[in-house]
């Protein structure tokens, strides 16, 4: 069975480009044959946003699992309004959807370019915002919890074509070394902190502002990547104990980072559906603390293992509680590694998502 996965910029190293790429390489393959088809970072017209670049290493990783990837050309993308449509692209010289039982999407919900045009193909949808849109095609949809379902549903979603797996995060089971030594922070040190592309609109200064409340000789605040507003708003809070660490792919690097903080102190503009990070954090028994935002999915991800807090007041509270509390901090860090082997290790998620494979592969053996 033919399988195309369709995605803008789809080797970029962002959380939806890594989902939909893992997927890609964990389909079997005397069952799936897979073509990856992704885009140039085009200029995005009447909108400020940059995507985050195609990943060379991504690249060697799906061509080194045998996927056969398709670069597609685009002179440009629409902005805000309307499907966010490739102009000046070869995508239709390159794809045939008569050439595919299934399409592949990553995407936020609301009808997009290309999958507005494909109708014959069966689609299964991975939806990563809270708009929803039904098409007869569309076969299966795959949302990442139930706070998006209840969005997507009331946002025109068809709920019977949907199933609530959460995000396929793969994470090598071994021992990682911390950077504390070579970022010379003391083994004794309390460190929150947490990883981020460096991208400038999902800043949020708010766990950086909770620090600089409760800041001292021996508490560090530590961020892998962020926007350079962070690195702004570090200076002007003027602490030594504020460092940077470059933005980077490896996940040994990632682990390594998560190895090195106590409390993974998660600041974001938009919030979350289901994250990647917190999810990386998890499997490091990390607590972890957040605010309320746009997306609300982080909500069902924290609990049990944490807190949403509501203000900066409350936010240094909850760090102080962490560092000051050792019993609380134990206890959470338990729930944190406990959620991660109950609701988000690697092979229980990806089982449910093969799973919808086969199922639609069989509708389709049926003509349904």
């Amino acid at each position: 069975m033919k399988v195309a996965f369709v995605k803008y910029a789809g080797m970029a190293s962002g959380g939806v480009e890594k989902y939909l790429q893992t997927i890609a390489c964990a389909l079997p393959k005397e069952d799936f044959e897979v073509d990856f088809f992704y885009t140039n970072v085009a200029p995005l017209l009447n909108n400020s946003f940059v995507h985050p670049p195609n990943d060379p290493r991504r690249l060697d990783v799906m061509k080194g699992r045998g996927i056969n990837t398709i670069k597609v050309h685009v002179s440009e993308k629409e902005g805000k309004d309307g499907v966010g449509e490739w102009r000046g692209t070869d995508f239709w010289d390159l794809f045939n959807e008569d050439d595919y039982d299934i399409v592949q999407t990553g995407r936020g919900g609301s009808p997009e370019y290309p999958f507005n045009l494909i109708h014959k193909a069966k689609i299964i949808d991975s939806i990563h915002s809270f708009t929803g849109e039904d098409k007869p095609n569309i076969i299966k949809a795959i949302l990442l919890c139930n706070w998006q379902f209840e969005k997507w549903g009331a946002s025109g979603g068809n709920a019977e074509k949907a199933v609530i797996i959460p995000s396929l995060v793969h994470i090598e089971d071994k021992k990682y070394l911390d950077m504390r030594e070579e970022l010379q922070i003391p083994h004794d040190a309390f460190v929150y902190g947490f990883h981020q592309g460096n991208r400038e609109d999902i800043f949020s200064g708010a766990s950086l502002l909770a620090y600089h409340l409760i800041k001292n000789p021996n508490n560090y605040f530590l961020i892998m990547g962020g926007a350079n507003q962070h690195r702004v708003l570090a200076e002007q809070i003027g602490s030594p104990n504020i460092k940077f660490v470059d933005f980077s792919s490896s996940p040994d690097t990632i682990h390594s980072f998560l190895e090195t903080i106590d409390v993974f102190a998660h600041a974001r503009a938009d919030g979350e559906v289901c994250s990647a990070a917190i999810i990386e954090a998890l499997y490091h028994s990390k607590p972890i603390i957040s605010h309320p935002s746009l997306n609300m999915g982080h909500v069902e991800q924290i609990e049990g293992c944490g807190q949403v807090v509501n203000t900066i007041r409350e936010y240094a509270k909850e760090m102080q509680a962490f560092e000051d509390n050792k019993e609380y901090r134990l206890e959470m860090s338990a729930n944190a590694r406990k959620k991660y082997d109950n609701h988000y290790k690697y092979d229980t998620v990806i089982n449910k998502i093969i799973d919808v494979y086969y199922e639609v592969k069989a509708s389709i053996a049926r003509n349904e």
